[in-house]
């Protein structure tokens, strides 16, 4: 895999002086004077959409970090005025590139101040541009604060800048709530501090090869992407499960870490099951960073953080810390999954055959608690419940082999009385 240098992308988010984006803003009301009216085509989100637009932006505002006199600014905030005169008002994106040109570092939302599509109220804004205001004047008129800092917002408490999920406010609102019930935790994980892969496994090779297949974005990002899942599988201790293609093309799944890289088009109901132990959203590198890794888990007040909070069992592991993997075969029916023990007795009489079989494998016994119970079947077909009368399966590929083998399929309630010592008989 070609070698990519990340030392260029900052960690944290970059701000450049002020004139910047002085040029930028004057750039905007010029072509405003040129042509406040401008005919535009677009891709509509449905075929049955109006394709085009016929847009008139009557008021222009500056907000921010700018608006509010800072020496020196992370991007340039706009707020937009608009009337559709014909067709149907598209996204802000297009109606920014159609009449101010593709400009970087700047955030155009349609609406007025307190009520627009960013879905947060400006009271900072000072108006730049309408029809008869002297702008030039007007931009002038804005004084530099020498203390002027960056002005808290909501969506400050997610590690990726809003421009750079792709998600609407209503979403990141829900995800906030969520993080302040404790029902989901997250943390920021720099480019800097995953040791990126270039040389990827046999089992690696199939995410490379989608993600430098998809776009020159994600090709960028495919070595950092792989060392990020072997370091989380390796601080959770799980085994290195195989690299999963998802059905939708649109994301990677690593036992049961699941990634999406570009685009966060993640549902964060996904951790509402027992397959996924955590998301991982990596935005596209940006010479504004911030660079890195949106890894979002399971919070302590979530349902199954508390169902599963006094687990407990014991699972196999060879040399290197690895779980022991099963391949379960019937017939034409195959599975893969882990075997869990209620004791550690039970488990230290396995394993002693398989220590006799082969001494040097590295054969022993690791106890699993909490969590950690859920993070060591994540992402397995199935769940050998060594001292029950039943197997558990994680997917339909497990359904399938329980029941061409009919064994009994244990639930979720079943499986977690059995992590908690107790007696599991299954329907």
């Amino acid at each position: 895999m070609k070698h990519v240098d990340y030392s260029k992308y900052p960690v944290a988010e970059a701000r450049k002086p002020r004139a910047h984006f002085t040029e930028k803003l004057i750039r905007a009301c010029k072509r405003l004077v040129e042509s406040s009216e401008r005919v535009m085509s677009f891709t509509p989100l449905l075929p049955s959409l109006p394709d085009h637009a016929y847009i008139r932006i009557s008021r222009l505002w500056v907000v921010g970090s700018y608006a509010r006199g800072a020496t020196t600014c992370g991007d340039l905030d706009l707020v937009a005025e608009c009337k559709t005169l014909d067709g149907m008002q598209p996204f802000p994106a297009v109606i920014k590139k159609n009449f101010f040109g593709p400009v970087p570092s700047v955030s155009l939302y349609c609406g007025t101040p307190q009520d627009n599509t960013s879905g947060v109220a400006f009271a900072d804004a000072v108006l730049v541009w309408e029809q008869g205001l002297d702008w030039q004047a007007a931009i002038k008129a804005i004084p530099k604060v020498a203390n002027a800092g960056r002005f808290w917002r909501e969506t400050d408490e997610i590690p990726v800048r809003l421009q750079q999920t792709t998600l609407d406010w209503a979403i990141l609102k829900g995800l906030l709530e969520l993080e302040r019930d404790g029902k989901l935790t997250w943390k920021f994980v720099p480019l800097t501090r995953v040791e990126s892969v270039f040389d990827p496994s046999e089992d690696e090779k199939e995410a490379a090869e989608m993600l430098c297949e998809q776009s020159e974005a994600k090709r960028q990002l495919a070595p950092a992407v792989l060392g990020l899942a072997r370091q989380l599988r390796r601080e959770k201790g799980v085994d290195e499960a195989p690299c999963q293609r998802c059905f939708d093309d649109r994301h990677l799944c690593f036992g049961g870490v699941e990634v999406h890289v570009e685009r966060a088009n993640f549902d964060h109901r996904t951790l509402d099951s027992i397959r996924k132990t955590c998301i991982v959203f990596a935005p596209k590198l940006s010479t504004r960073g911030p660079n890195g890794f949106w890894v979002i888990e399971r919070g302590p007040e979530h349902p199954l953080t508390k169902q599963f909070a006094e687990a407990s069992a014991w699972i196999q592991e060879v040399g290197g810390g690895r779980s022991v993997e099963t391949l379960f075969c019937y017939d034409a029916f195959e599975a893969s999954g882990p075997t869990l023990f209620a004791t550690q007795e039970a488990g230290l009489t396995e394993v002693a055959g398989w220590i006799q079989d082969d001494p040097e494998a590295g054969y022993r016994l690791r106890e699993l608690r909490g969590s950690q119970v859920l993070e060591a079947i994540a992402g397995h077909d199935l769940v050998e419940c060594w001292d029950s009368s039943g197997a558990f399966p994680l997917t339909q590929r497990g359904k399938e082999y329980v029941r061409a083998c009919e064994d009994e399929a244990l639930t979720l309630a079943q499986f977690s009385d059995y992590a908690h010592g107790k007696t599991t008989e299954a329907a």
